[in-house]
Order: C-alpha cells, then structure tokens, then sequence
C-alpha cells in the first residue's frame, strides 16, 4: 500500500488521475502520479463525488509499474474511515 496527501485528482473517464505526495522515510516528499480504473467501475465498488479531494490522506493499493519507477495502476482505495473501494 502506498499513503500520501492527495494533491490532485480526477475521477472521469477513461481513467482516474491521481497524484499523491508521498514522505519518505528521511522526511522529504515527492509527488507520484497514480492512474486507476474509470470513473463507472470506482462508482460501482462504492465511490461517490466528494469521497475524498485535495489535502485529505488516503491509502492506495496498486500494481507497481513494471520498470520499477514510481507510479502504478490503483487497485483500492482506502480512507481514513474504513471505506474502501
């Protein structure tokens, strides 16, 4: 799982755009960029406008990129309340 403070999002279609500010372990933040399936199947597992937007952490789960840089395909979603989709 990935956690970091949402900077930007977008939640259409054909894909969600999404970039996180991730801290790393000596303190320091870089900015990740993050794709996840359309807006119709995140709605369909539970997304609604207004789940999270900039400034909120959230926690990701994704298939990492196959040449190892930062990034991945988002699998879930996970919020600081429990829901997840």
């Amino acid at each position: 799982p990935v956690t970091g403070k949402v900077v930007h999002v977008d939640v259409a279609n054909p894909h969600i755009d999404l970039i996180l500010e991730i801290a790393s372990d000596d303190g320091s933040t870089r900015e990740v960029q993050f794709e996840g399936h359309s807006r119709n199947n995140v709605y369909r597992r539970g997304w609604r406008p207004g789940a999270f937007s900039v400034g909120d952490e959230i926690t990701i789960f994704i298939a990492p990129m196959r040449n190892g840089e930062d990034g991945g395909y988002i699998q879930e979603f996970a919020l600081k309340d429990g829901r997840k989709f």
